[in-house]
């Protein structure tokens, strides 16, 4: 019995060595007539470099290394072709299913097979479809690239198209179609986690949409998605005959500007909550081209923001809220109707930003601002307080703040109202002057008036007012980037009996100024009292002395009288 047991286990292995030669053996001689059938059939010239009978996981025909049409062809690694047994003497071939797998489909084929889906070429093949499926299909269109595709078409026993899906990144991101009469689709896209192609910092966390398909046209009816934190509802038009367009309508953007701004630097950081509504429309030869074409506008609005700049920074500007209308592209944006509410006061105007370098150029006319926060923005001492307006033109370069204010320009200025001036009594250093120079003190004012420029060389104040009940005061004052100082202050100071003027040099840094008379009205002063007497003998002195001063004190050198040292 041990030889028969070994016989037929000899014979079984003999079987199923010859079925899979069967399933293994090369059918190439059969090539030629394949290849001539499905020409037939798809009115296009089809090339099969192998055909064979596999067996896993059903029996299948397998055709390798195939090329649909001429030049920019359908070409495709492998397709499976799995015969329904039961049909396949009827008087129509069906095919189970039909996979495709690792290839490309240009545009133009891709637009041909949507022709055929929707009945719009003639088309008579000698078999029938129940599904098609396929993966690692590659889209390759000018200036456009996806993520490999997969998917599945089902059709109906007419062969009309039934039900479609599809899948990017890993079913990442998924649309599923279904037909309507009149050649059109319904469409459901969704998304988790993906990002489209060379823009991988814009992920859509969650995408929904409905919409429609016809022909080279998909409306979404509507959409909400979520990005960066931000949820954003609304509807989108996309055509890409005879070019490419985009229609995006913003109904709502609500979500928080560190997230969903890009930060020019990383030392620069914008904090708060925004929200946006508007529109994005573009165009372009190809879907690559689209972004640079793109154009925007929409309101925004922001509210509770900090913007964090390195450098002599050394807290966050805040702002309570603004609105403004923007329009523009990826290269410049105009900020138009801006109104800002920050400090206590309100800032109006226009400012224009260019992308590419990161500058800021802007007109802004402001009010009623708190000037004690403000000046902490740039400085840990208070020097200056009160309520602040007026009016200014300036550019920034943001990439450069490390280095500012050498990175801004500005020509503008500014009126204080109601404060006081810290560690400085000019009042006190006008009526009892000291060689050797004044220091500490207040100046309270009632009104203070400047004309302000900034540039690489620091601050420069022009045309400088201080006024209050007692003092008037005239002159100007340079501040350099180290914060230190430089100018001069013609001073009238009310005494009990007289007038007091004196002029008054300004040295020192900005948190530790000095107030010192020029050595022309100390030598006025001088003269003055000895041939006059003390008192209105001084101050004609101190007179006479700075109007000489002024007469012939820039000659032969250009320089200013310098103080008593």
């Amino acid at each position: 019995m041990k030889w028969l047991k070994r016989f037929l286990a000899a014979a079984t292995l003999l079987l199923l060595l010859a079925a899979t030669a069967v399933y293994l053996t090369p059918l190439d001689a059969y090539l030629p007539e394949v290849e001539r059938e499905l020409s037939a059939g798809m009115s296009e010239p089809v090339k099969v470099r192998h055909l064979k009978i596999g067996a896993s996981p059903l029996p299948h025909l397998a055709l390798e290394d195939v090329r649909v049409g001429e030049g920019q062809s359908i070409q495709l690694q492998s397709v499976k072709i799995i015969l329904d047994f039961r049909a396949l003497f009827g008087p129509q071939r069906v095919l189970r299913r039909i996979a495709l797998h690792n290839g490309s489909v240009t545009q133009a084929q891709l637009e041909r097979i949507s022709a055929l889906l929707q009945g719009g070429a003639a088309v008579s093949l000698p078999f029938r479809v129940e599904e098609l499926q396929f993966d690692g299909i590659r889209l390759v269109a000018p200036g456009f690239s996806l993520e490999p595709l997969e998917g599945k078409l089902e059709f109906a026993p007419d062969s009309s198209l039934a039900r479609a899906r599809f899948a990017l990144g890993g079913k990442k991101i998924t649309a599923e179609l279904a037909p309507l009469p009149g050649n059109v689709y319904a469409v459901e896209v969704q998304a988790n986690g993906w990002s489209p192609p060379n823009y991988s910092a814009f992920e859509l966390t969650r995408l929904n949409a409905s919409g429609m398909l016809a022909e080279s046209r998909f409306e979404a009816k509507r959409f909400s998605a979520e990005i960066r934190g931000a949820h954003l509802e609304g509807s989108a038009l996309l055509e890409w005959k005879p070019e490419w367009k985009l229609a995006l309508r913003l109904d709502a953007l609500d979500g928080k500007l560190e997230r969903l701004l890009p930060q020019p630097d990383n030392r620069i950081a914008m904090a708060g909550g925004l929200r946006l509504k508007g529109s994005l429309r573009s165009h372009g030869a190809t879907a690559r081209t689209l972004p640079h074409n793109l154009k925007m506008d929409a309101e925004v609005e922001i509210k509770n923001a900090t913007l964090h700049l390195p450098g002599s920074f050394r807290r966050p500007l805040m702002l309570d809220a603004a609105k403004t209308q923007l329009s523009g592209n990826l290269a410049e944006i105009t900020l138009s109707g801006l109104r800002a509410q920050l400090y206590g006061g309100t800032v109006e105007g226009f400012a224009t930003i260019r992308v590419p370098d990161a500058s800021v150029r802007a007109e802004i006319i402001f009010g009623n601002i708190w000037l004690e926060p403000l000046v902490q923005v740039l400085s840990d001492d208070v020097v200056l307080t009160g309520t602040l307006e007026g009016k200014t033109k300036f550019s920034v370069k943001v990439k450069e703040f490390q280095h500012f204010p050498q990175n801004l320009q500005l020509d503008g200025e500014f009126r204080a109202r109601n404060g006081v001036l810290r560690k400085i009594d000019v009042a006190q250093a006008a009526s009892n002057p000291l060689k050797e120079g004044s220091k500490g003190g207040t100046t309270s004012f009632n009104e203070l008036f400047s004309l302000l420029s900034v540039d690489a060389g620091g601050y420069h104040f022009k045309g400088l007012k201080v006024s209050s009940g007692a003092l008037n005061a005239e002159g100007k004052l340079d501040v350099s980037p180290q914060q230190q100082l430089s100018g001069l202050l013609d001073t009238d100071v009310k005494g009990t009996a007289s007038l007091i003027s004196m002029p008054l040099e300004i040295s020192g840094t900005l948190s530790d100024p000095v107030l010192r008379p020029t050595k022309s009205a100390l030598a006025g002063a001088s003269v003055g009292t000895a041939l006059m007497g003390p008192g209105l003998g001084t101050a004609l002195g101190i007179k006479a002395g700075n109007l000489l001063n002024k007469l012939f004190g820039k000659k032969g050198g250009g320089k200013d009288d310098k103080s008593a040292k």
